[in-house]
């Protein structure tokens, strides 16, 4: 397919390659193209990303190997390869990487930019 700045092409992704040639923790690959924000995060077994909230988009995240438990406002889920989590904007979310470690997409819609407080948005 021929790309263009009005049609872009479209982004093939190999998971489990990427996994097979990425080792370390945390976002081993982040795209999108204009509106949509992807990562896929590994972490090795007890890894833990800290109680968080996103106040302003949805989160999809879609499990793609071995296990990790998600505490969404104290409730826990456990997201492994073939199922997937939407998180709420606003809720509170915790991430600890099962015995075998975790790997899942982490995918939602493009957040606005930083802004200074101090500065008028302009209009659209």
């Amino acid at each position: 397919m021929i790309s263009t700045p009005d049609q872009p092409a479209p982004t093939y992704i190999d998971l489990q390659e990427l996994l097979a040639t990425n080792t370390q923790s945390g976002a081993i690959w982040s795209g999108g193209l204009t509106d949509l924000n992807i990562n896929l995060l590994h972490f090795a077994p007890g890894e833990a990303i800290d109680a968080h909230a996103n106040h302003e988009v949805e989160v999809l995240l879609v499990g793609v190997a071995g296990s990790s438990t998600i505490v969404v406002n104290d409730e826990p889920f456990t997201l492994t390869a073939n199922h997937a989590l939407v998180i709420p904007r606003g809720a509170t979310r915790m991430i600890t990487a099962g015995p075998a470690g975790c790997a899942y997409l982490s995918c939602h819609r493009q957040r606005a930019k930083l802004w200074p407080t101090n500065v008028p948005k302009p209009s659209n």
